[in-house]
């Protein structure tokens, strides 16, 4: 049983900027080869097997990947305008004062954690030998755009005490220049105290992402 070209292309319109669950398919928000059966379905009326999915989602060049989460919140405009407007005025004013653009983030790491997917041979398990003692820390970064890469290791929870001490450090690094950091809108980056922090040291100057919009931070990315 197959489908029609037509039919082909009404699945992957649907499909596009779309998940599951805003298309009440029942299978989650991920799309699954259980879950484009069941678009295919309810578009066509045609029960095909997983296998005959799986081969229209090779002919579509659709092929298995780990999602980037987006945040429900953004708004997409407002995200498009920091790019086309408000980053190209940083990287001018960067040049024109001969600054440093950086991207900082906090993270938290744990013993055992793995990112990513890995191979195996067929019939086996992709195997990671971890710990069990479990143990935890928490690492502030930030990151240039010519791949310099700055980090501080602390425990507890990151407050605007130890943001400003690694803006210290990032300002020890670079003493002959301006240091342009870039960050989310976390409360601790914006508060009095960081505020009045900046007022006492002009080596360094705060630009804030747009809200929910963390995929646009390299340093989201350096241990994927």
């Amino acid at each position: 049983m197959a489908i029609t070209e037509a039919q082909q292309e009404q699945v992957v319109r649907a499909m596009v900027g779309r998940n599951p669950d805003q298309l009440e398919l029942g299978e989650g928000k991920l799309w699954s080869r259980a879950a484009v059966r069941a678009l295919i379905f309810k578009l066509t009326g045609v029960n095909l097997t997983r296998q005959t999915v799986g081969r229209y989602l090779r002919a579509w060049g659709w092929t298995r990947k780990k999602p980037t989460k987006r945040w429900r919140e953004q708004n997409a405009q407002r995200v498009q305008a920091w790019l086309d407007e408000e980053y190209p005025k940083i990287q001018a004013r960067a040049r024109k004062e001969g600054a440093k653009i950086l991207w900082a983030d906090e993270m938290g790491l744990r013993a055992g954690q793995t990112a990513g997917t890995s191979y195996a041979p067929v019939g086996e398990r992709a195997v990671v030998a971890v710990t069990g003692k479990r143990f935890a820390i928490n690492v502030i970064s930030a990151i240039g755009n010519d791949g310099t890469l700055l980090f501080d290791v602390f425990e507890g929870y990151g407050d605007e005490i130890t943001f400003m001490d690694f803006c210290d450090k990032l300002i020890s690094h670079h003493p002959d220049r301006k240091v342009f950091l870039i960050v989310d809108n976390a409360k601790l980056h914006k508060s009095i105290a960081v505020r009045a922090w900046q007022e006492d040291h002009p080596e360094l100057e705060l630009f804030y992402l747009p809200p929910y919009a963390p995929e646009h931070n390299p340093d989201e990315y350096r241990v994927s």
